[in-house]
């Protein structure tokens, strides 16, 4: 009887970990991100024209915009309401368009850099609803002053891109408040 139970309750845990974790995938590995002095920025596929950059909130003096810049001195800042939850940048490549992207950028805030992500997803979709997870990224180290990339397998082009920032630098709690800069490549 006893053995019954608890077969009963791993089915269970299985059938709900299938049905959260949207079935029997194997795990992505996390990538870590790399510190590089440059990146090409002209080659940004967020600059392309008609790209529409939204954020989970934003403090007004600190918008989403101020990632697409290429300036360290500016930045996306959370709202201060919102710092502690998960944090998001979406990039909407319009209707009827869509792009490959295989690589990552980020550049931290060149004041408080300890403001940067810790723990990231990136993720894809075609309707802006449903969303596939690409990578996990993880940038372990406190960074510094420079930019930070990663580059992951993807043949698949989509309209809408985000990155779902778990978690950051800052404090005991690992709160993430702001960056400076993004691309995709």
């Amino acid at each position: 009887m006893k053995g019954n139970r608890y077969l009963g309750v791993l089915v269970c845990v299985v059938l709900v970990s299938i049905f959260i974790g949207g079935g029997c995938r194997r795990p992505l590995a996390t990538i870590e991100m790399s510190g590089v002095t440059d990146i090409p920025w002209n080659d940004n596929l967020l600059l392309r024209e008609g790209v529409v950059l939204t954020a989970s909130s934003h403090l007004e003096a600190h918008p989403v915009e101020s990632l697409l810049d290429n300036n360290p001195e500016s930045f996306w800042h959370v709202d201060e309401e919102m710092v502690g939850l998960p944090a998001w940048v979406e990039a909407d490549f319009g209707e009827g368009e869509a792009v490959v992207v295989t690589s990552l950028a980020a550049r931290p805030r060149r004041d408080f850099g300890f403001q940067f992500f810790r723990n990231a997803q990136f993720q894809a979709s075609h309707d802006g609803i449903n969303w596939v997870t690409l990578a996990w990224i993880r940038q372990s180290r406190e960074p510094g002053d420079r930019w930070y990339r990663c580059s992951f397998t993807n043949e698949e082009a989509y309209r809408f891109w985000r990155l779902l920032i778990l978690d950051g630098h800052q404090g005991a709690n690992r709160h993430f408040w702001a960056f400076a800069d993004l691309a995709l490549f």
